[in-house]
């Protein structure tokens, strides 16, 4: 059964509208999934948290890969079908709550290699990435984010689009464009493009290398205020 087809029949057989308001918009291509998995380069050492698990397109192919798979759902109806269709993994465990909660309040240690894996509903996208940034448990995320936010977080020195998201995130991260997707590569389809994102954490010898430049960034910030 295709992506597209699976996912309309959960809906039909659980009673599933997508709402706007979450911002659902389900992936239903499979190459961009594989491009998802071969981007995350997963070992049964990992320990993944996916953002927002939707039906399980994604999920499952996590679960087959990874160590520990966390699929953190904000949807009521999403965790039932999750829960549901997925009992057979016992790697897996569904978490119905909000993402950003979830990263607050969990505490990994940096021993584990956990990865950071989903779709980012847009309106979070950018606080998200730069609070997930400065968590020293977090290997890497692969992430879908609006090309928008791609474009600003991949902006060069000089270039209009580069701002202080573009700067904080890099004082932290490396970021890396794996792939770009049109909206028809979703159910519903979203009004703008979406761009597949690898953002690697530094290392703290890094970190110390880059933070006269960060410094040197916020003394200019607060001499142009």
């Amino acid at each position: 059964m295709k992506l597209k087809e699976k996912t309309e029949y959960l809906w039909e057989k659980y009673n599933f509208t997508p709402k706007k308001e979450l911002g659902q918009n389900f992936l239903i291509d499979p190459y961009i999934v594989n491009r998802i998995i071969e981007s995350s380069k997963l070992t049964k050492a990992d320990t993944v948290v996916e953002v927002g698990a939707g039906t399980g397109v994604l999920t499952e192919r996590l679960a087959k890969s990874a160590g520990k798979v966390i699929g953190v759902e904000i949807d009521e109806k999403l965790c039932q079908i999750l829960k549901e269709e997925l009992a057979d993994y016992d790697n897996l465990k569904i978490i119905c709550g909000d993402i950003e909660q979830f990263c607050f309040e969990k505490r990994f240690t940096q021993s584990q290699s956990v990865k950071i894996v989903g779709n980012l509903p847009y309106q979070i996208a950018s606080s998200f990435l730069l609070n997930l940034a400065r968590k020293e448990w977090i290997k890497f995320m692969v992430v879908m984010v609006q090309r928008e936010v791609a474009e600003k977080l991949l902006a060069r020195p000089g270039e209009k689009k580069r701002g202080t998201l573009t700067v904080l995130m890099n004082y932290y991260t490396i970021i890396n464009r794996v792939i770009n997707a049109p909206p028809q590569v979703f159910i519903p389809a979203p009004k703008v493009a979406s761009s597949l994102i690898r953002i690697d954490r530094k290392g703290a010898h890094n970190l110390c290398l880059d933070r006269c430049s960060y410094q040197l960034y916020l003394s200019l910030r607060i001499w142009d205020e």
